[in-house]
C-alpha cells in the first residue's frame, strides 16, 4: 500500500510551518527511525532548521534537515554506488556546465574519469542506486535488493519542501521507496514549476486520492487573489483566512513621461519581469565565474590532477583574469584572445566552444540605459509590501488568457501575481499596449476589482 501523500499549497500557505509542524509530530511518535527532510535549496533547509529550532533547543540526532543533493549523495549515492558498479567518486564538483548539451555531457565525463561527481547527476546516479538499470548484471540485481531492504530498516518518513522542483529521476526514486514501505510526503505548489519540469503534477495524477489542497493565503490580499485565481484549477484557488485588503492596479507606460524615473519614484520593494530585454536589465547571469570554473576543468584534465587542486586554481584564475583583460582592455575579440593565451591545436575543439562561450558571458557588456529590475525566477519565494509587475509581450498573451497551457510562463504569471502583500501595479509596457490594445488589460483588470 502506498504510503506517498502530497500537500499541493500555493503561495503564502506558510507551507514552512506545517512542514515544521509535521516533522515535530513524527518525531513525538518515539519511532526508531531516521526522519529526513530535504528542499532544493540551502535558504529553504535554513528556514526549516530555524523552525525546528524554536521547538528544539537541540535538534535531535534522528532529525535529518538537508538539501536534495546532499541528502542524495550521503544517503544513496556514497554508501551504495561502489558496491553495484565498482566506482567510487572521491570529491564532488558544483562547477558551471555549459548550457550546450553536448559540452554539458563532456565536461561531465571528464569529471567522472578523475573520480569526481558533479551535482547535476546526483538524481540520476541515486535512481540507480535503488531502481533498475538496463543492462545490470544478475549480482547487480541481488545486491541492489539487499540494498534496498537495509535502506528500509533505518529510513522512517521522507519530508520534501518545494517539491514542485522535483525532476523525472528524483520522482522515480521516491516512487520506489514508497514501494519499500518508506512514508514519502510532499509539500509544494505545482503553479509555481518554472522549470516546466511536471514532477508534481504528475505525481499529483498518479496519487490523487492522497493529494490534500491547501487553500489558504497568509500573504496576499483578497483583491490579488481574485485576480490571480483566475489562472488556476478550481481545486488550487486560494482565500485569505483574515479577508486581508490591499490594491491592484494597471499602469500603461504611455501613459508616463519617463518609466525609469516613474519606478524609482514609487520606490517599489519589488520589481520584476519576465526576462531582460532591449528596455530592462535583470543583471541575472546563469554561472557564476564561467570562464574560471571551464579553465580548471581543462586545466585539471591535461595535467591529470584535480579541479580543487590548488595548482589548477591559481593557474585557471591567471589565466581568466588575463584572457578578460585582453577583451576588456586591450581590445582583443574573444575568440583572438583565446588565440594569444592558449596555442592553436592544444586543446579540442569542443574545449575552445566552450572557452568561447565562457569569455563571451564574462565580458559582455550591460548597457547602462537600461532600467535595472528582476527576473520572475530570482523573486520566486521572496515576498515584499510594494510589488511591480512588468507586463512583457511574451507573457501578456497568458494574462489576457489568450493562452491557457499550465506551462512554466502560466507559472511565471502566477508567482508574478503573488508576492505582495499590500499593493500591485501591474506595468504595461508600450510595445504590449501596441500589439494588444488598452482596452483588452482595462477589462481584464475591472471585471476583477
Amino acid at each position: 500500500m502506498s504510503q506517498l501523500k502530497i500537500d499541493a499549497a500555493g503561495a503564502g500557505a506558510g507551507k514552512t510551518t506545517k512542514l515544521a509542524e509535521k516533522i515535530i509530530e513524527r518525531y513525538r511518535q518515539g519511532k526508531e527511525e531516521n526522519i529526513y527532510c530535504v528542499s532544493f535549496t540551502n535558504a529553504s533547509v535554513s528556514i526549516i532548521v530555524e523552525k525546528l529550532k524554536e521547538y528544539y533547543y537541540e535538534i535531535p540526532e534522528n532529525i535529518k534537515v538537508s538539501t536534495i543533493h546532499s541528502f542524495l549523495n550521503s544517503e544513496l549515492i556514497a554508501p551504495y554506488h561502489f558496491l553495484l558498479y565498482k566506482k567510487q567518486f572521491h570529491s564532488i564538483s558544483n562547477v558551471e556546465l555549459s548550457h550546450v548539451p553536448r559540452y554539458k555531457k563532456s565536461q561531465i565525463s571528464r569529471l567522472e574519469r578523475r573520480g569526481c561527481l558533479h551535482v547535476d547527476t546526483f538524481t540520476k546516479k541515486a535512481k540507480y542506486i535503488v531502481c533498475e538499470k538496463s543492462g545490470d548484471k544478475k549480482q547487480q540485481k541481488i545486491d541492489r535488493e539487499k540494498i534496498c531492504s537495509l535502506i528500509s530498516s533505518y529510513m522512517g518518513v521522507i519530508y520534501v519542501d518545494e517539491a514542485q522542483d522535483i525532476d523525472t529521476e528524483f520522482k522515480q526514486v521516491l516512487i520506489k521507496l514508497d514501494e519499500l514501505g518508506i512514508d514519502i510526503e510532499l509539500i509544494g505548489d505545482p503553479k509555481q514549476d518554472l522549470k516546466g519540469r511536471g514532477g508534481l503534477v504528475n505525481l499529483i495524477t498518479e496519487y490523487q486520492a492522497d493529494v490534500r489542497y491547501i487553500q489558504e493565503c497568509y500573504r496576499c490580499p483578497v483583491e490579488h487573489l481574485n485576480f490571480s485565481n483566475k489562472y488556476v484549477l478550481e481545486r488550487e484557488q486560494q482565500f485569505s483566512p483574515e479577508n486581508k485588503t490591499g490594491i491592484l492596479q494597471c499602469i500603461f507606460e504611455s501613459d508616463l513621461i519617463d518609466i525609469g524615473i516613474f519606478i524609482n519614484e514609487k520606490n517599489y520593494d519589488l520589481k520584476y519581469i519576465y526576462q531582460k530585454n532591449e528596455q530592462f536589465d535583470t543583471h541575472f547571469k546563469l554561472s557564476k565565474d564561467p570562464l574560471f570554473n571551464e579553465l580548471r576543468i581543462i586545466i585539471s584534465d591535461y595535467e591529470d590532477g584535480s579541479i580543487d587542486d590548488i595548482s589548477t586554481i591559481r593557474q585557471a584564475s591567471k589565466l581568466a583574469y588575463e584572457l578578460i583583460s585582453l577583451v576588456t582592455e586591450y581590445n582583443y575579440t574573444q575568440k583572438a584572445a583565446i588565440s594569444k593565451k592558449i596555442p592553436f591545436g592544444s586543446i579540442q575543439k569542443d574545449e575552445y566552444a566552450r572557452l568561447l562561450e565562457a569569455l563571451e558571458s564574462e565580458t559582455n557588456e550591460v548597457d547602462g540605459n537600461k532600467i535595472t529590475v528582476r527576473s520572475i525566477e530570482a523573486i520566486k519565494g521572496l515576498e515584499e509590501e510594494k510589488c511591480l509587475f512588468i507586463v512583457t509581450p511574451e507573457i501578456a498573451p497568458y494574462l489576457l488568457k489568450l493562452k491557457t497551457d499550465m506551462n512554466k510562463m502560466m507559472a511565471s504569471l502566477y508567482v508574478a501575481l503573488t508576492r505582495s502583500q499590500k499593493e500591485l501595479d501591474i506595468l504595461v509596457t508600450r510595445k504590449v499596449e501596441e500589439q494588444f490594445g488598452r482596452e483588452v488589460f482595462e477589462t481584464i483588470l475591472n471585471a476583477t476589482i
